[in-house]
């Protein structure tokens, strides 16, 4: 969009960010790269960092959080840069600490988006099918089109949508200024329904995507004439589980779709009871259109307590517990479960950057062995490494996505080949620019930021009785913040900014988070580092901070605004993650509100809507 939001004030060299295959650095190069993409600190954790407590503020809740798989980020790691390929591997340590280039930085996108205006109208894609568009479209018709998307992105009302506009408007242009590619021609051999599923489903963001997708490419091309019908979807978490069938109860004006909780046990009659029809076990579909999954990371992250151990946990589970016993592990299979018994078209699964973490050259990665074994089952599997603020997200969060295609299934339309080359192609042409992560917040009047407010309030003072009993969990951090203070050579106690002090909002937060609030803004006061935001659930050794761009977003993060001196709301942090929540009288439970906690939380592990 405007490149005017993301222009490079850092000083550094200014790198592509081009979206790359699955080639990267290895060894301890690798471990360094992964870890400043997943928000670690590449050099070694201080040995009484594990000894640090957990955030133990009311703020937010987690009495519905699940536990963090992708653990502590920190400034240097928010800021890792975006890279054209592969990282180079006598980089990837110096990459750790840079700032991450504005999507504007990059030069393979601006070519393909400034045609000749007076280009003649194309003809339909030679060989493909032909697509339904008005008569007489020119170039500037699709630059209008395409001007005004952006200006409505984004639409913090309907994010999804708002985003989908925008990439079926850069398609639509693509198409007239390069009349012989073949992207739109595949696109369009999509059959009239698109059959979907899920598990790991979370906020249901899949099946919007698909929904949204489907709508802006009918309105741009009269493309995916049909609709998509949800199949089934699956989450272990209760509260999460409510939230995804609220979206597809949505999504389909009440329409059938099953619901399971344990997607390992899906195979299992007696144990496949669907929320939907009353615990029944309905039959699972035969055949599948589409299908996603973001399995869980827990045995791949590097912020693991048993990172080493997990680099091999996908090749363990194979040589000693043929069933996958190890958390991860076990979700995989059952992707794998699902694959073989509805066969899907095309399947993306999703998962942290470190699950292609090599240990040494003998042992395939946790990657390699998941693309194997959807080889195995007949499919051609390719894997991406995208970053959300390549896509129109203000925050860097790098992940990997693993797209297959069923061989030879011939409701694509196309070859293996050809489609691959789509992909790649359509991810190097969708760039959009960030805007401020600002732009996704609600203001500050907003009834939810107030009602938020008071919510904390009362909580903090039902919680201040027993913060008083945590008399040795207190000495442990506060020795390590007056640690980490006399390292940086930062006088004791704080001195914290009186705009900062005066904000209701920090006066509801735990001392320990507000001594982290308090190291963001002595970074920002006493050596000018431009900070805008803080992620102050960690301690002070671990806490991330950014600039412009949200640090990346986990399930437990506490997000602090230095520019509107207050906290981000969990909705705030969906919307970060590309998807605007559902109202609360969208809730299947009679209208019940949806704490800001719950939403937080589905934030840090939901996949990337734009990537999707």
């Amino acid at each position: 969009m405007n490149g005017d939001y993301c222009s490079d004030d850092s000083g550094g060299e200014k790198q592509d960010a081009v979206p790359m295959n699955a080639a990267r650095p290895h060894g301890q190069d690798a471990a360094a790269a992964a870890a400043a993409m997943e928000g670690e600190r590449p050099d070694a954790t201080p040995p009484d960092a594990e000894a640090a407590p957990a955030a133990d503020g009311p703020i937010p809740s987690t009495s519905d959080a699940a536990a963090d798989p992708d653990g502590p980020t920190s400034s240097q790691a928010a800021a890792a840069p975006a890279a054209d390929g592969p990282i180079p591997s006598e980089a990837a340590a110096a990459h750790a600490s840079d700032e991450l280039p504005k999507p504007s930085d990059a030069a393979a996108a601006p070519a393909a988006r400034e045609p000749n205006p007076s280009e003649a109208p194309a003809a339909p894609v030679p060989g493909g099918p032909t697509l339904q568009s008005a008569g007489g479209v020119s170039l500037e018709d699709c630059q209008e089109q395409l001007d005004h998307a952006c200006g409505q992105y984004p639409d913090l009302a309907n994010i999804e949508a708002s985003c989908a506009e925008v990439m079926a408007a850069l398609l639509r242009k693509e198409h007239y200024s390069d009349p012989a590619s073949k992207i739109l021609s595949n696109l369009a051999s999509h059959p009239d329904l698109l059959i979907a599923a899920s598990i790991c489903s979370g906020t249901g963001s899949f099946e919007q995507v698909l929904h949204h997708a489907t709508i802006a490419l009918r309105e741009a091309f009269g493309l995916c004439s049909g609709h998509v019908e949800p199949a089934f979807a699956s989450e272990l978490v209760d509260n999460k589980a409510r939230y995804c069938m609220s979206v597809l109860t949505e999504l389909t004006d009440g329409g059938e779709f099953c619901m399971y909780k344990d997607a390992t046990k899906l195979l299992d009659d007696s144990s496949r009871q669907c929320a939907m029809h009353c615990g029944k076990p309905c039959r699972l579909p035969e055949k599948l259109t589409c299908f996603s999954a973001g399995f869980s990371c827990t045995s791949y992250s590097m912020l693991s307590k048993d990172a080493t151990k997990n680099a091999t946990a996908m090749q363990k589970a194979k040589d000693d517990d043929p069933e996958g016993h190890v958390a991860s592990v076990t979700t995989f299979h059952a992707c794998l479960d699902v694959v073989d018994t509805s066969r899907p078209t095309w399947a993306i699964f999703e998962n942290v950057e470190s699950i292609d973490r090599e240990v040494d050259p003998d042992t395939q990665t946790n990657l390699q062995l998941c693309l194997a074994a959807l080889e195995e089952r007949g499919y051609v599997a390719r894997s991406f490494l995208l970053d959300a603020l390549w896509y129109g997200l203000p925050q860097s969060r790098r992940r990997v996505y693993i797209v297959c295609l069923a061989v030879g299934d011939r409701e694509i339309g196309c070859s293996a080949e050809d489609f691959f080359n789509s992909v790649e192609n359509l991810l190097g042409k969708l760039y959009m620019d960030a805007p401020p992560a600002d732009e996704f917040l609600l203001p500050d009047d907003d009834p939810r930021v107030l009602q938020y407010l008071d919510t904390l309030k009362s909580e903090r003072d039902k919680k201040l009785s027993k913060d008083e009993e945590k008399e040795e969990r207190l000495e442990k951090w506060m020795a390590l913040h007056m640690s980490v203070a006399e390292k940086r050579g930062i006088e004791w106690p704080l001195q914290i900014h009186p705009d900062i002090r005066q904000s209701e909002w920090f006066g509801i937060l735990t001392e320990r988070a507000k001594e982290v609030v308090g190291f963001g803004s002595d970074e920002r006061e006493r050596l000018g580092r431009r900070i805008d935001y803080c992620d102050c659930y960690h301690s002070a050794n671990r806490y991330a901070t950014s600039h412009t761009h949200f640090p990346i977003c986990l399930p437990r993060t506490i997000g602090w605004s230095y520019v509107r001196q207050r906290l981000v709301l969990g909705r705030e942090l969906m919307m970060l993650q590309g998807h605007t929540p559902l109202n609360d009288d969208a809730n299947i439970d009679e209208g019940k509100p949806f704490s800001e906690s719950l939403l937080g939380n589905l934030a840090g592990n939901a996949p990337l809507g734009q990537c999707q």
